[in-house]
């Protein structure tokens, strides 16, 4: 839901972002050459970005903006290279190939910018000065591990969590270390080598990570993560027993689809340090009211309700679209919310014949309305990036699976199997271990930024 902000709000954003700009630009001229022309380089809270317009231009190519989406055409020796970015997005699609970056393309004021890092990566014609790294010193002292890294000052470095067990460190400088032995908490680490070194530490159990600049380099200290249980989400799969959900052409039914998906997904976030709890581990049927209570029991930090779609009345429908629990806008949301709403009549004593009950679950999840529709933003966006699938886009609906969580909780839609072909994907086995991925990738996106809000409140 987005909200147009007054004209002197948009001004006010305009000018800060402009000088903001300017500063860094005089202060820190760090320039890289592209082809004929040096491009200045703009350190925004210890990431390097590039003006994508100045770059573009210095490729010789054109670029395009609609809405969120930054087109690029650049002229290449084969033709002519595609390159589309998404605003406030680390995903781009390059030449039919996706690639994450190590940080997203943003807007500053009205200016486009692009993650330095990530330039070699997605624009290979761009030539940059090589630097190395000096010395490298690794020691430890009980399970606290520090690392130091002897580099020119200029030299950038990335922190990022890769889960609870392992942290991704890149350096914009090379090394001819070949491999590096752990110490204290950490169990492994893994180096590749190009013009930049990327570190992957994996730890003996959940860790944090400092990242330090000093005149001279860089500290790092990796120690063991504070007596805290890791996330607990709690998948739904959708339907089950005595109702099967959605029937496809080829009698596919939606309810073994479901629950073969949030198989996959749990062991993925398993592997990555998570917690996760099914509300149904087999066939059989789990009342609504029981799927959200389940949740709230076991005091669940996310709840994701795992369906595929169907149509009666265009059977040519087809793509991947996540919900959140809001009042429907559409006559199309209003009619998914009822169609998943059914599964109401299987029950015995619906919750249903309470509306204050109903009152009070629509307040509860109102606490994570916010938190609830960035949740369903980051899992259509890695799905928009790996499935191939048709992008439906986030939505909003009364889907009373969705009633009473007290926690963020989306559904997700991984198809249609009312349209023949797309029932055919769903049936195979790599269809649905890619869709557990984009939904993994999605929570896993959401969980770091929102675990990192709730550490600083």
């Amino acid at each position: 839901m987005v909200r147009k902000k007054p004209e002197k709000i948009r001004g006010e954003v305009f000018f800060l972002g402009f000088l903001f700009l300017f500063f860094h630009l005089l202060i820190f001229p760090q320039t890289i050459r592209v082809r004929d022309s040096l491009i200045t380089k703009i350190d925004l809270g210890g990431v390097e970005y590039v003006s994508l317009p100045r770059l573009v231009r210095a490729l010789k190519g054109n670029l395009w903006v609609a809405d969120d989406k930054i087109v690029c055409l650049i002229p290449s020796d084969s033709g002519e290279r595609e390159i589309v970015c998404t605003l406030n997005s680390d995903v781009v699609v390059a030449d039919e190939k996706t690639y994450c970056l190590s940080s997203p393309v943003i807007k500053s004021g009205d200016f486009l910018l692009f993650p330095a890092l990530a330039l070699s990566q997605i624009f290979s014609v761009v030539q940059e000065e090589e630097k190395s790294i000096l010395s490298i010193n690794l020691s430890a002292k009980r399970e606290t591990t520090f690392l130091f890294l002897e580099v020119d000052t200029s030299v950038y470095i990335k922190s990022q969590p890769l889960s609870h067990f392992a942290q991704e460190i890149v350096v914009g400088a090379k090394t001819n270390l070949e491999a590096l032995p752990p110490k204290g908490i950490v169990r492994e680490i893994k180096l590749d080598r190009e013009k930049e070194t990327r570190f992957v530490f994996y730890f003996k159990r959940p860790s944090v990570t400092e990242v330090k600049r000093v005149k001279n380099g860089f500290w790092l200290k990796f120690y063991p993560q504070p007596e805290k249980n890791a996330p607990l989400i709690v998948l739904d799969p959708g339907h089950g027993g005595k109702d099967p959900g959605a029937i496809g052409k080829l009698s596919t039914l939606e309810k073994n689809l479901n629950l073969d998906i949030a198989k996959r997904l749990k062991r993925k976030l398993e592997k990555s340090g998570y917690r996760v709890l099914l509300t149904r581990e087999d066939d059989r049927f789990v009342p609504l009211t029981e799927r959200t209570n389940f949740a709230n029991r076991n005091n669940a930090d996310l709840f994701i309700s795992i369906h595929c779609n169907a149509s009666r009345d265009n059977p040519r429908a087809i793509g991947f679209e996540t919900y959140f629990l809001s009042e429907a806008r559409t006559d199309l949301e209003r009619a998914q919310a009822l169609k998943e709403n059914r599964s109401l009549l299987s029950e015995e004593n619906p919750f249903l014949s309470s509306e204050l009950g109903l009152i009070l679950s629509d307040l509860a999840q109102q606490e994570f309305l916010k938190e609830s529709e960035e949740l369903a933003c980051c899992i259509q966006d890695m799905a928009d990036a790996y499935l191939g699938l048709q992008n439906r886009g986030v939505r909003q609906a009364g889907f009373y699976v969705l009633r009473g969580a007290l926690m963020p909780a989306v559904l997700v839609e991984c198809g249609f199997l009312s349209n023949k072909r797309e029932e055919k994907l769903l049936r195979n086995e790599k269809t649905r271990e890619r869709i557990s991925e984009a939904i993994f990738r999605g929570i896993k996106r959401f969980l770091l930024t929102y675990e990192k809000k709730m550490s600083e409140k």
